[in-house]
């Protein structure tokens, strides 16, 4: 099985990519930053460049890796960015991966969402949140995760993965530590993409 990874150099990129390499996976990673992750001792790992805000890059990729999977983990994660900037890889290059996807055979494409596109607690009362709610979001970042799951439904059968895990460093009643969540993260994405 092969397997492209878009955005593979990222956060969670760098832990997955291990993990498909020790269980066989071939793995082409395409980054518009491919030297900033080191994977050459990984058996079964080929990394090119992309920018998957430009859809030749994405299906260029696409036609020459053939991938029997995608998963599309470029994304910023902030919305402090100039709309134009975040917008372009957000929500243009989410949907170049996508219509590869479809355009190259392809039919499983798996990409992270955000518990983000809930928005505040306070929408919901009490209650545990679920998939059908409304989605309150109202920063930038979570209307792009908004338009990417919107952009899908309702005739996609691709599965979106709606993390709710914290990333960086931690502070609680112990006091700053490492985050968890990135090796859990990875190892999620493995599991939900068809291994």
């Amino acid at each position: 099985m092969t397997t492209l990874i878009i955005g593979g150099t990222g956060f969670i990129g760098r832990r997955l990519i291990p993990l498909l390499a020790k269980q066989g996976e071939d793995s082409v990673v395409m980054d518009i930053n491919p030297q900033t992750a080191n994977f050459s001792e990984l058996a079964k790992v080929r990394v090119l460049r992309g920018d998957v805000g430009q859809f030749d890059d994405v299906m260029a990729a696409m036609t020459a890796v053939k991938p029997d999977r995608v998963i599309n983990l470029a994304y910023y994660i902030s919305s402090d960015l100039p709309p134009r900037v975040a917008f372009k890889l957000n929500v243009i290059g989410m949907d170049n991966c996508f219509e590869a996807a479809r355009l190259a055979g392809c039919n499983r494409v798996v990409y992270a969402s955000s518990v983000a596109v809930s928005g505040e607690q306070k929408f919901y009362g009490e209650r545990i949140v679920n998939e059908d709610d409304f989605k309150h979001g109202h920063v930038q970042y979570a209307m792009h995760k908004i338009f990417n799951e919107c952009r899908l439904r309702p005739a996609s059968t691709l599965p979106a993965w709606r993390r709710c895990t914290a990333c960086g460093r931690m502070r609680d009643w112990r006091g700053s530590r490492p985050a968890r969540s990135r090796c859990d993260a990875a190892s999620t994405v493995s599991t939900i993409s068809g291994r």
